[in-house]
Formats: C-alpha cells, sequence, structure tokens
C-alpha cells in the first residue's frame, strides 16, 4: 500500500511544471544551509576572520597564518 502512495506521488508531481517537480520530488535530497559562526564571539568585537569560525582546521590555519613565499607560487 505504501509504494502504491509512492508511485500516486511521483505520478502527480511529474504533471506539475518543472519547478515544482523539482521541489516536490528532490526536496528531500538537498542540502540546508548551516552557520559555522563562533556564537560566542559577538559581532561588533571586531576580531580577524580566521578565529570567527568554527571548522576542523581552524587549529591549523591558524598555525600557519603567514605561509611562506615557495608555498604561495606553488598554490598561484
Amino acid at each position: 500500500m505504501r509504494d502504491e502512495e509512492g508511485d500516486k506521488f511521483i505520478e502527480n508531481a511529474l504533471t506539475l511544471p518543472l519547478p515544482q517537480q523539482y521541489r516536490a520530488l528532490l526536496e528531500q535530497l538537498r542540502f540546508d544551509y548551516m552557520s559555522m559562526r563562533d556564537p560566542n564571539i559577538s559581532s561588533s568585537a571586531g576580531t580577524s576572520g580566521a578565529t570567527d569560525y568554527i571548522h576542523h582546521y581552524k587549529a591549523l590555519a591558524a598555525q600557519n597564518e603567514s605561509p611562506p613565499a615557495a608555498k604561495m607560487i606553488r598554490l598561484a
């Protein structure tokens, strides 16, 4: 019975215009927005941009604030 309802939902969705089809059929597969900003830092504090975010590489990025010139040339 559940499969029949799913098939009926898909058939009905396919009769919609394309933008509405996308929303109906793929909405559950889309990613949502997220914020990586540190909630403990106020926006008026005027801190540097590197410390305003919480992420896996935060400590590594803080260690290497000014990479060597050879690495910068290699990355360019």
